[in-house]
């Protein structure tokens, strides 16, 4: 129930972000000040904004091509078969 409540008070938080947002800005949503699971948490709720097709595809593109350390976990995370916590260089 706890973590239900926090991930409310971040998709709260998301939406006060975006509020103004054009479409240009997607760089922001990297989150790479966050700490780890709160930068997840809000990587979660992006891919489902994703993947209930919330967002117009060139937007999408463009979030994925200017967040590298964004589109890596997605790929890694929720298109890939067999999830993979992390990769290493």
């Amino acid at each position: 129930m706890e973590n239900e409540e926090q991930l409310r008070k971040i998709l709260q938080e998301m939406q006060q972000e975006t509020a103004s947002v054009t479409g240009d800005e997607f760089g922001l949503f990297d989150y790479n000040d966050l700490d780890p699971e709160t930068r997840e948490q809000k990587w979660q709720i992006l891919s489902y904004i994703i993947d209930m097709n919330k967002m117009r595809p060139e937007d999408v593109a463009k979030l994925l091509e200017n967040n590298p350390w964004f589109n890596e976990w997605y790929r890694r995370m929720i298109l890939s078969d067999k999830p993979v916590a992390e990769t290493y260089h």
